[in-house]
């Protein structure tokens, strides 16, 4: 691979972690309440080679909770001081099915339609072509 691409691909991979971290927060809250390192382990497990940062996620968790988007509270911990665990609220529920909805679905759906044509291998999950 050349270095432009390797270069680009970086570049891509920091944007894309950056833009869309804060949606898939959203995404996992919306599954059940979590605490940020749990958030975090979570996006790493989802994101298959990328990584996030803990300190990120708070900051993300920080931000939404000071404009209304989560709710914080602390519980009990099996081992350990209380956690700070998050929810959405109701702004966030919005907030999450509006941007899905605008952005998510219509973008998925068409980068789904091009790649399964391109790409019908990659999809089947035969990653041996």
């Amino acid at each position: 691979m050349s270095k432009n691409v390797e270069n680009l691909l970086k570049s891509w991979e920091k944007k894309h972690r950056k833009g869309f971290t804060p949606y898939m927060v959203l995404v996992l809250l919306s599954e059940k309440e979590m605490y940020g390192y749990e958030i975090r382990q979570r996006l790493d497990e989802l994101s298959g080679n990328m990584t996030f940062q803990e300190s990120s996620i708070y900051q993300i968790l920080k931000k939404f909770t000071k404009k209304g988007i989560v709710q914080a509270f602390s519980k009990k911990s099996p081992k350990g001081p209380d956690r700070k665990y998050y929810t959405l609220t109701e702004s966030g529920e919005t907030l999450l099915e509006k941007y899905s909805e605008r952005y998510i679905f219509p973008t998925y759906s068409a980068v789904a339609s091009i790649i399964q044509k391109k790409y019908p291998d990659i999809l089947k999950g035969d990653n041996n072509a």
